[in-house]
């Protein structure tokens, strides 16, 4: 499976919880849930790197620093999915 096609749907994913934040873990399985074959975990990673990069998803701080951070998109990463 293509990045740019598991970066489109985890864009896709947070678009649609209308701005609520996603734990990472939550996120992936959301992620696993749509697209099949599922992907690995190494690209799960690699997609989020990509997404974080560029500006498209945001991590709103947990309260145990970065092991439960939540991420929504931002309005680069909405200006992404209509373009």
């Amino acid at each position: 499976m293509k990045t740019a096609d598991i970066c489109r749907t985890l864009l896709n994913i947070l678009a649609d919880t209308d701005g609520h934040p996603l734990a990472e873990d939550i996120l992936q399985e959301h992620l696993n849930a749509r697209l099949r074959p599922v992907p690995p975990k190494a690209q799960f990673d690699d997609a989020m790197v990509i997404l974080k990069a560029e500006g498209y998803i945001k991590a709103m701080g947990g309260d145990f620093g970065a092991e439960d951070a939540k991420w929504h998109i931002t309005e680069r990463g909405i200006a992404k999915l209509q373009s």
